[in-house]
């Protein structure tokens, strides 16, 4: 019997459950347990996750990665070789790494950083993003001719855009695009002087800081400057009023920033 199937069932039998017994507990058929045992059947992340709650047991556990039932394995790039440090951790002891674990995840994170050139692998094991790069993080802004005139620097965070000179992170103020972005997002904002019609934009009015709207073109030539927030009258420009607003970038992408 292969790893998985001999330890679903023999946590099975160490509670002393027979099959049946498990198919009412998880809601399933009696064949569909055996089968899991017998690994006819694949299990989705939802039911390894069941049986690792049910049992108390970790997911890497019941996947035969770790010998113990409580143990977490962590990989951690490893920049002399091209193996990753593989790190058993103890459930119980998450937040106790030895010295020595834990010089090697700051010396990975430093290499991070500083190189940007390692790759996040989403949790669904999608195509791998791209390499990270540092993005500047302003908390104002204002638009020229040559685009967005960084203010207020106040930090770095990371994408794995394309290009990352034409990106610049901008911190959101005020509550007017509430409630899907709310004040101290982080919205990163691809420099361009134009947005389509129904975009998201960073957009400065009157020369005053730059504020996101969601903008919407008109046939007639008009530009309405739309928040999220309800309780924020939409803003019109039209004929010469156009040279009221100047369009700083466009908004890719909103995080929270905790």
């Amino acid at each position: 019997m292969k790893e998985l199937g001999r330890r679903l069932r023999q946590l099975r039998e160490d509670r002393g459950l027979y099959q049946s017994d498990l198919a009412k507990i998880f809601e399933k058929s009696q064949s569909a347990i055996g089968k899991y045992e017998n690994e006819t059947l694949q299990l989705d992340y939802e039911m390894l996750r069941k049986y690792a709650e049910y049992f108390n047991v970790t997911i890497d556990y019941l996947l035969g990665k770790v010998e113990k039932p409580n143990e977490y394995n962590i990989e951690i790039p490893d920049f002399n070789s091209n193996e990753p440090i593989l790190l058993s951790v103890d459930r119980s002891e998450i937040n106790e790494f030895t010295k020595e674990k834990w010089s090697r995840i700051i010396k990975a994170a430093v290499e991070i950083v500083e190189n940007g050139n390692y790759k996040i692998i989403p949790k669904d094991n999608s195509i791998p993003a791209g390499p990270l790069h540092k993005i500047p993080i302003i908390g104002s802004v204002r638009c020229g001719y040559g685009g967005a005139a960084i203010e207020e620097h106040i930090g770095y965070d990371f994408s794995d855009v394309k290009n990352p000179e034409e990106f610049f992170f901008l911190e959101v103020n005020g509550d007017s695009m509430e409630p899907q972005i709310q004040e101290g997002d982080l919205a990163l904002v691809h420099r361009q002087p134009d947005v389509e019609n129904g975009e998201l934009a960073v957009v400065v009015i009157n020369g005053e800081e730059g504020t996101l709207k969601k903008v919407i073109k008109k046939d007639n030539g008009t530009y309405i400057l739309q928040a999220f927030n309800s309780n924020f009258e939409p803003l019109s420009f039209a004929g010469d009023d156009l040279n009221k607003i100047h369009i700083c970038g466009k908004v890719v992408e909103t995080k929270k920033k905790w």
